[in-house]
């Protein structure tokens, strides 16, 4: 019985020392994505770029939390985007793409990797390709 315990021990502070770990390699930047939708994000108290491979629903400019690993990939410190702590812009223009179905916009910003959503009934009578300001 004493040696379940010993286990159960041994377990919860391997737990306590990885998440440890994982808060110092946090770091806070602004994310900067290319044109070709690279992303990287740019810390201003460390004078390093961390390189990512997904960026998923955050956008150019959104200030980030990043988890740096610990390793290098050729040369380069790479990192996931773990929180969203402040959006830049709130306000994009494109042109709108009307289906019979479903309305997109298609951002005139080419750092803008994704497409807005808008459903048929909040397009306020625009017609295809119009200019909007979603």
């Amino acid at each position: 019985m004493f040696y379940m315990w010993d286990g159960f021990i041994y377990k919860l502070l391997l737990y306590l020392i990885m998440k440890r770990k994982k808060s110092r390699n946090k770091i806070t930047g602004r994310l900067d994505i290319s044109v070709r939708g690279v992303g990287v994000v740019v810390c201003d108290n460390v004078n390093r770029k961390i390189h990512l491979d997904k960026i998923g629903k955050f956008l150019h400019d959104d200030l980030v939390e990043v988890y740096v690993f610990t390793r290098k990939r050729r040369g380069k410190y790479t990192g996931e985007i773990t929180n969203l702590l402040h959006r830049e812009k709130k306000d994009y223009v494109g042109q709108i793409q009307i289906s019979s179905n479903y309305s997109f916009v298609v951002v005139d910003n080419k750092r803008i990797h994704v497409d807005v959503f808008v459903p048929l009934d909040k397009t306020n009578n625009s017609k295809h390709l119009d200019k909007v300001l979603v």
